[in-house]
């Protein structure tokens, strides 16, 4: 909340739809657990965007993100990303001295160079099981990105937009039991989404970056731009995430919940008696 200058109204609403989607039961029920370190997103982000003016969250980001490639492996790699993409949405922000626009950048490589040392025991040994032959079997999906496309499961948007806003049951997109098929958020998130997006565009312009980046890259081979392609050749990490959904719904989910929030700041200047009103009816509908 204080991170991103929200209202106590704002912040509660982004926690609930992101807590709430029922993105985290279908995974529950596929018994993916790891995908529930995604949860943390919040505390990474937030320790991160600290880090700028406070070299002590620099630990905290550190340790938070070692747990995550201790216990979730890929999330890892997921969550970097979009810390990569929010030092580089910083580059374009009206800032005198261009050693201030990379600041969050030097706070990047800081942190994920602290957060690999302290999951040291984890990562060398698995470095040593990829270089080995126990890997071999999916040689042909990392050699070959045409082969990695037969198989992906990319995000579809249209497929995506209708199962986040149509009750389970009543869309008629197919049914899956992991990725964007059961990420039910309801209507009003989504129109808030769109509110806050359009009338409060200067400040939702970093979120709204880097969630076009995310969507991008989520959609894969079936993009116009096929921004994962690169990140299949420059990064192995990428090259066994062929389920591009299962990981990168919940980083779409959000974004899109903490700028749906953003729209409670609108009413903050109102009388407290439509504000009351107005939040105690928008978090009900969530």
């Amino acid at each position: 909340r204080n991170v991103l200058n929200y209202n106590l109204g704002g912040a509660f609403f982004s926690s609930l739809v992101f807590a709430l989607c029922s993105w985290w039961a279908a995974e529950a029920r596929s018994g993916n657990f790891t995908k529930f370190y995604f949860c943390l997103l919040p505390i990474v982000l937030g320790f991160f965007i600290k880090t700028r003016d406070d070299r002590r969250f620099l630990a905290g980001s550190a340790v938070v993100l070692a747990a995550l490639l201790f216990q979730a492996g890929f999330v890892y790699f997921v969550t970097l990303l979009l810390l990569f993409l929010y030092s580089f949405t910083e580059l374009f922000r009206a800032r005198p001295k261009f050693s201030d626009r990379t600041k969050y950048f030097q706070r990047f490589f800081a942190v994920t160079l602290f957060s690999l040392l302290l999951a040291a025991p984890r990562v060398l040994p698995a470095v040593e099981l990829l270089q080995s032959s126990l890997s071999k079997p999916h040689d042909r999906i990392q050699k070959d990105y045409s082969d990695f496309c037969k198989i992906a499961e990319a995000v579809d948007l249209q497929k995506l937009f209708m199962n986040a806003t149509i009750p389970p049951g009543r869309s008629s997109a197919p049914y899956h039991d992991y990725g964007h098929s059961l990420m039910f958020v309801g209507p009003i998130p989504f129109i808030l989404f769109l509110l806050g997006s359009m009338l409060l565009f200067g400040k939702n312009r970093r979120h709204l970056f880097v969630l076009l980046f995310i969507l991008l890259i989520s959609m894969g081979c079936n993009g116009r731009v096929d921004i994962y392609k690169f990140l299949w050749k420059a990064l192995f990490p990428f090259r066994e995430i062929y389920k591009l959904d299962k990981y990168f719904v919940p980083l779409i989910l959000f974004l899109g919940a903490i700028i749906a929030g953003s729209f409670f700041s609108v009413i903050r200047g109102k009388r407290r008696g439509v504000r009351c009103v107005v939040t105690g009816l928008l978090l009900s509908a969530a």
